[in-house]
């Protein structure tokens, strides 16, 4: 008999849990899954919550209430102050018995660890989640479990390089930034730092996209460049969920990252302007022949921690055990 679990969130950033629960459920043997969340994701991703609080009826609400009750296991997003789990779980009425983990993105956590490292606040949680990233900051004991920022793609591959490979072999190449957020992003340092690099402005048109857009829309910006410029920000030690997705899509991919958290240096930026600037301008600058190299690798880091059958073991091992 498969095990039920359900995830709560306000919005759920970045939709990850929302991935989660789609992939357990496509791919699992093991695990059924739901996820409920206070309100619809602003960014209208795709893929939907099973529930938004605010917008179910009464019929919805009361099996909503059953699914909660009826779970093995709970996974509440931290998307907010130290208080904000334990309010998510009041606002859902969630039952404290259940085997409840809590998962740390990024920002909340990693301004405040200090605070979600005291042990009043861990006592409450069977496991605690972290992006690698943020798992250099935690207390690292055996309740802290580090995982990959694990997304749902469906991976083939053939299809995968081929795709990469005409790219590379296009007339023209684009180079792209569209940011989330363009302080938190490092919008400014990428601007000044691609002005400063040297690279064939003839061949390589940059895009950089300010404004803010839907993901549908973000994901065809990426899927027509070949390099991708995600963030530059020097205290976040890892990429995240735009990063790899880019890397699906077939991007070079460069971003402001921790590499002893990873070790695969796949997606790699420096945390300093002279070095941010340096490494656009060897990726700008990089051969056919070290392009295809980089396809190649790509595809072994996405089919080793980022497919579908990947996300889906490791995830079974984190919440059955």
């Amino acid at each position: 008999m498969k095990k039920k679990v359900v995830f709560l969130a306000y919005t759920d950033y970045a939709n990850t849990m929302t991935h989660w629960s789609k992939c357990l459920n496509d791919n699992s043997e093991k695990i059924t899954s739901k996820i409920f969340a206070v309100r619809p994701h602003p960014y209208d991703y795709e893929i939907k919550h099973d529930g938004d609080l605010l917008d179910l009826s009464q019929d919805a609400w009361r099996e909503m209430k059953f699914d909660i009750y009826d779970a093995d296991v709970i996974v509440v997003a931290n998307e907010g102050g130290p208080a904000a789990p334990n309010g998510l779980i009041e606002r859902f009425d969630a039952p404290r018995g259940t085997k409840t983990i809590i998962r740390n993105p990024g920002t909340f956590y990693r301004d405040r660890y200090l605070r979600f490292n005291k042990e009043s606040y861990r006592d409450k949680f069977h496991k605690i989640l972290y992006t690698q990233d943020l798992w250099r900051l935690s207390p690292k004991a055996s309740k802290d479990i580090p995982m990959r920022s694990m997304h749902l793609f469906d991976f083939d591959k053939d299809d995968f390089i081929s795709s990469f490979k005409k790219k590379i072999d296009a007339k023209k190449w684009i180079v792209a930034h569209n940011p989330s957020s363009q302080k938190k992003k490092g919008t400014e340092s990428i601007e000044e730092a691609l002005r400063s690099a040297s690279f064939d402005r003839d061949k390589i048109k940059v895009s950089l996209q300010k404004d803010k857009i839907s993901h549908k829309d973000a994901i065809k910006k990426k899927s027509k460049c070949l390099f991708y410029i995600d963030q530059f920000e020097p205290s976040i030690g890892g990429y995240g969920v735009s990063a790899v997705e880019a890397l699906s899509l077939g991007c070079v991919v460069l971003s402001s990252t921790n590499n002893a958290v990873y070790g695969d240096n796949i997606i790699s930026l420096g945390v300093d302007m002279k070095s941010l600037t340096k490494s656009i301008e060897s990726a700008l600058n990089m051969t056919d022949e070290e392009l295809y190299e980089y396809a190649e690798k790509s595809a072994y880091v996405l089919e080793r921690f980022y497919s579908q059958q990947a996300v889906c073991k490791n995830l079974e091992r984190i919440l059955l055990t």
